[in-house]
C-alpha cells in the first residue's frame, strides 16, 4: 500500500517510512485524545460537564431529527456509542428534548470527542501521504508538513470536541488524497472510489467546494485548448475578479453588485484569440456561476441566514465578511502553522511552482 505513495527503493527505506507515518499519528493521537477526555469535565463540580463548543452533539441531535444539522457524522457516532452498550431510548426521534440530552449525555460525548480526536490525529497521515505523491523524490516535505499540522494548536483546538469539524477536515482529505492518488499514480480502482468519499467530504459539513478537484483530472492537453489565448496577468486579473464576484454574490449586503462584475467580466475575455468553441464556454459561464450561487447548499455555506440560533446569523456580518476573512486567513495561518512555517510559505510556493511540469 505504502507502495502507491513512494518510489520504488530498499525495503528499510519504506519501513522508516512507516515508521514515520505511525509516529505522526500517534503524535497527533495523544494531545487530542487527551483534552477530548479531559477539557469540560467537572469544571463546575464532581462529574459534571461542560460543553466546550455550542455545535458539541449537534450532529447527533440532527441524526435523532432533533436539530438542524448535518446528521452524517452523527449516525457515525450514535453506531459507536450503540456498539459499546449505549443505543438511543426507543422512540427519541423527533423529541428535541430527549435528543439532546442523549447526544449530550457522557457516554456519547465521550465516544464523539474520541472519534473526533482519531480523526484529527489521522489528517496529518493523510497530508504526509499526499506530499509523498506529489514530491516522491523529496518525502521529508511531507513528513515536516505533516509534523507541523499534528503538532498545531489550532487543529488540536478543533479535535477534541464533539464537533464536525475535525471529521470534516478528515473526509476532505481523504477524499483529496484519493484524486491525487489517482492522478498522479494512475490507479483506476481509486478514481472508481474517490465519488463516494467525494459525498463523504460533502455530507459532514456541506463542503460542495471540494468537487472542484476533480479539475485538476481534466489532461493537461484540455487545459491549453481552454486558456489558448489568455496572457497570464489577464488571467490573474479574471481569477481575482472571479474570487470578488463570488464575495459579492454570496454576501447579504452586496448580492446585485455582483452582476455589474458579470457584465465586467466579458471586457476581459480575450475574444479574438479564443478558439470558436471556447467562445461559447466563457460566455456561459458567468450565468453559471451565477444559478451556482443560488443553489441552495452553496447559499447555506457562503452567503448563511440572517437569523441563527443565537440571535444574528452568519448571513448578517454582511460586508464586515471582507475584513473577517482578510484578517482571518493570515491569523489562522499564523496560529495553525506557528511563524517559523509561515515564514518558508513563500520559499515553499516557488520551489513546487519550479518543480510544476
Amino acid at each position: 500500500m505504502l507502495s502507491i505513495f513512494t518510489p520504488s527503493g530498499p525495503p528499510l527505506s519504506r519501513a522508516l517510512l512507516l515508521l514515520a507515518l505511525l509516529l505522526v499519528f500517534v503524535t497527533g493521537l495523544v494531545p487530542r485524545l487527551f483534552s477530548a477526555a479531559t477539557v469540560g469535565w467537572n469544571w463546575d463540580y464532581p462529574g459534571s460537564f461542560t460543553l466546550v463548543n455550542f455545535d458539541e452533539g449537534g450532529s447527533c441531535r440532527a441524526a435523532l431529527q432533533g436539530f438542524d444539522y448535518p446528521a452524517f457524522i452523527g449516525r457515525q457516532t450514535i453506531f459507536l456509542n450503540s456498539l459499546v452498550g449505549r443505543p438511543p431510548p426507543p422512540g427519541i426521534e423527533g423529541d428535541a428534548a430527549a435528543a439532546k440530552a442523549y447526544c449530550h449525555s457522557p457516554g456519547h460525548l465521550r465516544v464523539a470527542r474520541a472519534y473526533s480526536a482519531v480523526t484529527g490525529a489521522l489528517t496529518p497521515v493523510l497530508l504526509a501521504l499526499i506530499g509523498w505523491c506529489l514530491l516522491p523524490s523529496q518525502p521529508l516535505v511531507g513528513l515536516t508538513a505533516a509534523a507541523l499540522l499534528a503538532l498545531s494548536g489550532f487543529h488540536m483546538s478543533q479535535s477534541h470536541s464533539a464537533t464536525v469539524d475535525a471529521p470534516s477536515v478528515f473526509f476532505i482529505y481523504l477524499f483529496f488524497t484519493a484524486v491525487v492518488v489517482a492522478v498522479h499514480r494512475h490507479r483506476r480502482a481509486v478514481w472508481w472510489l474517490s465519488p463516494l468519499l467525494l459525498i463523504a467530504a460533502v455530507a459532514t459539513k456541506y463542503w460542495v467546494f471540494a468537487v472542484l478537484a476533480y479539475l485538476a483530472v481534466l489532461p493537461a492537453r484540455w487545459w491549453r485548448y481552454v486558456l489558448r489565448g489568455w496572457s497570464a496577468s489577464r488571467l490573474a486579473l479574471a481569477l481575482v475578479g472571479a474570487t470578488i464576484l463570488l464575495g459579492c454574490l454570496s454576501n447579504s449586503d452586496f448580492p446585485s453588485f455582483g452582476y455589474p462584475l458579470l457584465a465586467l467580466f466579458y471586457l476581459l475575455v480575450p475574444w479574438r484569440g479564443l478558439p470558436r468553441r471556447m467562445c461559447v464556454f466563457w460566455l456561459l459561464l458567468p450565468c453559471f456561476v451565477l444559478v451556482l450561487s443560488l443553489w441552495e447548499p452553496v447559499v447555506a455555506y457562503t452567503s448563511g441566514g440572517l437569523e441563527g440560533r443565537f440571535g444574528s446569523g452568519y448571513g448578517a456580518i454582511g460586508w464586515h465578511k471582507w475584513l473577517r476573512n482578510l484578517l482571518n486567513v493570515p491569523v489562522v495561518l499564523v496560529i495553525g502553522l506557528g511563524l517559523p512555517a509561515c515564514a518558508f510559505l513563500p520559499a515553499g510556493v516557488r520551489v513546487v511552482s519550479r518543480l510544476a511540469p
